[in-house]
């Protein structure tokens, strides 16, 4: 599509072809080029000019922890990337990075494969340096596989989702540039990289301090520049406030960003009066949809198509699907129990939220007991490996059923991590299982769930249910978050009021039907309550608070995904996380969602 961003075209011509474009990609077949994300080539960056090798784990085995051997004809050497922990080197304290001073095994050496070092014949560091910006810049992959003609028409309001996040965005990242002693850091594979002041995750541009490796995102640095000189007396922050220390620091070259800022914004200009998408699903007004136990949305699997869903999901609004297919072998407790019986897991009391260490068969064992004295739950299981790794049975049952795929999984071609490349670290959004006895009767349960919202889009499928009552979700739309947060901190008992942190997103309450019918006296807010039984998904858009109460003993999994209709709104709380950073460090930023929507642009725009 290389001829949309002709500089000679007109803007009438460009819109001309456009609609000529989307005219045939509704009418011919796969000989159509149109680009899209090719896994075998996912790494958009190329580059003609040699790189340091990538910045390494401490536990990558390849990492050499001694240095090469300096020259034998100078007594220093030439300079030579870092290629081990500044830990592992015989160098001064005051050179050492604020991770390997402190000693976190959390934290990775910031300067191991970016920093020059220049050996003494004696094996001492004599000097240190950085290297300095390339002679020639990236070129953007253009290997890109061809669409089936059915998917070629949703590429436009992909494209345009990700351009109206990123163009903004682009302006002081360009901006940088303009600042002296810019240094040039290649993305490293296996490692994401975090502002150490809010942990929100750094797309290209930042400051980095030179003498500890403190690195700021560009929204944080004048408060960087601010704190106290003596780091509060932690050695790892020792020289955070020295702004000479400081040097400004990009991943993408200036030409880069400026030829895709220019692309576009040709494209959003171009784009207007071109229609996204033509199919249109009746779903009732948005607001009256918002009445507790009415109008909510439900669809038969059979008849969850793309086009349907496209417009169900572009009202914000949360849905029900029914009578999805499942292996009737799989998800019983005695599956588990046979399959999984002696590993170890750790569950949570739903009431007290303390921690317990089983094994699988102990937990499922109490699905069928008749009494017991408490609601436990496994969560997020497994907790760290790949769910289709641990359980590839499960998941082949799970991606054959699941509504949506196109948009739900991480190949779908709707779902904008499906381009995020494996040079970085992918965010983890599953798929996950979320196993729990039933909810403890009584006015003061804390359900199943307590009430938070999730950064992107989910959908949380029912494969077992110990008897047909099933589970009951209370959904609240994005927009009243506010609102419901200020009810929370005045009206709930409980509610940290001196905390930086959002009640939604702290995850403290439960809303009990005493709660709730406080909260529509006092505000007048309305919700969605659902109830979700076996072969059941409920999905759920970004940023709607919710909370569930198991009703029976329930096995569920659940997937997040960022979708295009949704991408504003998972930008909005990345913002609103990071500003509760700022003020109590309590979440980092997983989602990388400027990364994910730069490499969605460049896979499918090339």
């Amino acid at each position: 599509m290389d001829w949309f961003f002709d500089p000679s075209l007109t803007l009438s011509e460009r819109k001309a072809r456009m609609h000529r474009w989307l005219l045939l990609a509704s009418r011919v077949g796969d000989d159509t080029q149109v680009p899209r994300f090719n896994p075998a080539g996912q790494n958009a960056i190329a580059t003609g000019q040699e790189w340091p090798e990538p910045r390494p784990t401490r536990n990558d085995s390849r990492v050499s922890t001694s240095l090469a051997q300096p020259s034998i004809s100078s007594s220093i050497s030439t300079p030579e990337y870092q290629k081990a922990a500044c830990v592992d080197l015989p160098l001064e304290t005051s050179l050492a990075c604020r991770a390997c001073r402190s000693g976190a095994q959390d934290d990775e050496c910031r300067f191991r494969g970016f920093r020059l070092i220049s050996p003494c014949l004696s094996g001492a560091i004599a000097a240190v340096s950085f290297p300095e910006p390339p002679s020639t810049t990236h070129s953007l992959s253009e290997d890109c596989a061809p669409l089936p003609h059915s998917e070629k028409i949703h590429v436009v309001a992909k494209l345009t989702a990700v351009a109206q996040l990123l163009l903004p965005a682009l302006k002081p990242e360009i901006e940088l540039f303009e600042h002296p002693g810019l240094l040039y850091q290649r993305p490293s594979a296996g490692f994401r990289t975090t502002c150490d002041k809010c942990l929100t995750s750094i797309f290209s541009g930042a400051w980095l301090c030179t003498c500890c490796g403190f690195e700021s995102c560009l929204d944080c640095y004048s408060a960087v520049i601010r704190l106290p000189s003596d780091g509060g007396g932690d050695l790892s922050n020792a020289c955070a406030s020295d702004s000479h220390h400081f040097r400004p620091l990009a991943r993408l070259t200036r030409q880069e960003l400026i030829s895709e800022s220019n692309r576009m914004s040709a494209w959003l200009e171009s784009f207007s009066g071109v229609p996204q998408d033509s199919s249109h699903v009746p779903c009732g007004d948005s607001q009256s949809m918002r009445n507790v136990e009415k109008n909510v949305i439900t669809v038969t699997a059979s008849d969850m198509t793309s086009e349907r869903f496209a417009s169900i999901w572009s009202h914000g609004a949360p849905f029900l699907v029914r009578d999805l297919a499942s292996d009737p072998r799989l998800w019983s407790p005695q599956y588990f129990m046979d399959a999984f019986g002696p590993d170890a897991c750790t569950v949570e009391d739903c009431q007290t939220g303390n921690m317990e260490d089983v094994t699988v068969s102990a937990f499922f064992k109490q699905f069928s007991k008749p009494s017991r004295k408490a609601s436990l739950k496994l969560k997020d299981w497994p907790p760290t490996s790949a769910f289709e790794e641990v359980f590839p049975e499960l998941y082949r049952d799970f991606a054959r059923t699941v509504p949506a795929p196109e948009y739900v999984l991480r190949t779908g071609i709707f779902n904008l991590a499906a381009h995020f490349p494996e040079l970085g670290v992918p965010p983890d959004l599953g798929p996950k299982m979320y196993n729990a006895l039933a909810s403890m009767p009584g006015s003061d349960t804390r359900g199943s769930t307590r009430l938070h919202s999730d950064i992107a889009d989910a959908v949380n499928v029912m494969k077992y249910s110990s008897t047909a009552d099933g589970a009951v979700w209370t959904i609240f739309a994005a927009e009243d978050s506010e609102t419901l947060s200020t009810f929370l901190r005045t009206h709930v008992e409980g509610s940290q009021t001196d905390s930086t942190i959002d009640p939604i997103d702290g995850q403290q309450h439960y809303l009990t039907s005493s709660m709730l019918t406080t909260l529509r006296e006092k505000t007048g807010l309305t919700w969605w309550e659902i109830v979700q039984r076996t072969n059941e998904a409920v999905f759920i858009p970004a940023g709607c608070p919710h909370q569930v109460l198991n009703r029976s003993h329930c096995v569920k999994i659940a997937i997040d995904f960022v979708s295009p209709q949704n991408i504003a709104r998972c930008h909005h709380l990345t913002a609103r996380f990071r500003a509760q950073n700022v003020g109590e460090k309590w979440k980092e930023d997983v989602l990388q969602l400027k990364t994910m929507a730069w490499h969605a642009w460049v896979a499918l725009s090339h």
